[in-house]
């Protein structure tokens, strides 16, 4: 089943990609990628729609990992997994998702950055990547999964979305991006310091680095997520030293922010308004509160969810 082209010259594209908004492509696409029938796929969908997030733990527990620390076994669960798949498209479906890409669109254009070479590292099945091509950026996409990176070709393809591919993130030369973009990955991995200096490396002076990483929601439901990372739930100052950055924009709960890499050209380099400040610091406070109470955020993230009418609209039917 083949989608309409989309139109990649659209400036203000729809933060609801066009794949999302179609279920029949999808169900067919995953079922096409992993080898899973089609029933099965569709309700599995269903099933994370009700109850996200619930394939990454279920496919987690049924491989008997350890949650929340870092093994070769989670490694291997990353690469050969496919239960990521229907988690991030619920995900990406949510208002809560929509508004971030949005966010982060706006932000580009209100600090002179309307085009320009971007890398979105970890993007899971390119849903990122496919909106920032559609607001004619130079994407540059990177994911280690292998069904995430099967899933992103085929997406392109179809839609003939123009987004880069990267295997591997050292063929690229030290400063080759204007932007880099790291959402919902920090929190996965045992060493976030040393993977912003190396995505930092890549980003020219006076480029952003935005990032999204929820290290409070340590909890079975994210099995996945690394204790050993609520260390850096609410602090900014680690990321400013690692990646040789300065914060200065961002949403009140850190979802997602933008630092600036630091530049002897000082004209390029903005400063972080006092409202802003303010407003960032008691997101901060609120953060490191969660990552000793997890409960009360997390509550209400799994409440916003099973409220949001974007997500009940789109959740497919029994197949049939």
């Amino acid at each position: 089943m083949s989608p309409n082209a989309a139109d990649t010259e659209n400036i203000n594209p729809d933060p609801l990609v066009p794949p999302l908004q179609d279920n029949a492509y999808l169900i067919a696409l995953i079922a096409d990628v992993t080898q899973v029938d089609p029933v099965q796929v569709t309700e599995r969908l269903r099933r994370e729609h009700l109850q996200h997030p619930f394939s990454v733990s279920e496919g987690f527990y049924a491989k008997g990992l350890e949650p929340h620390v870092w093994s070769q076994e989670l490694i291997d669960f990353y690469e050969e997994t496919d239960s990521f798949i229907y988690g991030i498209v619920v995900w990406n479906r949510s208002k809560i998702k929509c508004a971030i890409r949005q966010w982060i669109l706006d932000f580009m254009r209100r600090h002179r950055l309307k085009n320009g070479r971007i890398l979105i590292s970890g993007d899971g099945i390119g849903l990122d990547s496919f909106y920032f091509a559609q607001a004619g950026y130079d994407t540059v996409f990177h994911e280690v999964s292998r069904y995430g990176q099967q899933i992103a070709r085929r997406l392109f393809d179809d839609y003939k979305v123009n987004v880069h591919i990267a295997d591997s993130l050292e063929t690229f030369e030290p400063e080759s991006f204007d932007a880099v973009f790291s959402l919902d990955v920090l929190e996965h991995i045992p060493s976030p310091p040393e993977m912003v200096r190396d995505l930092s490396t890549l980003l020219r002076p006076g480029g952003f680095f935005v990032v999204s990483a929820p290290f409070y929601a340590v909890h079975p439901q994210w099995a996945t997520h690394l204790k050993s990372n609520l260390q850096y739930s609410g602090r900014t100052d680690w990321l400013s030293q690692a990646g040789h950055m300065k914060l200065f924009d961002g949403r009140t709960l850190a979802n997602p922010l933008a630092f600036q890499k630091e530049s002897e050209d000082k004209k390029n380099m903005f400063s972080l308004p006092l409202i802003k400040r303010i407003s960032l610091c008691w997101g901060s406070l609120i953060l490191r509160f969660s990552a000793v109470f997890p409960a009360p955020i997390l509550n209400t993230a799994l409440l916003l969810h099973r409220c949001d009418t974007q997500l009940k609209r789109l959740m497919p039917k029994p197949y049939r």
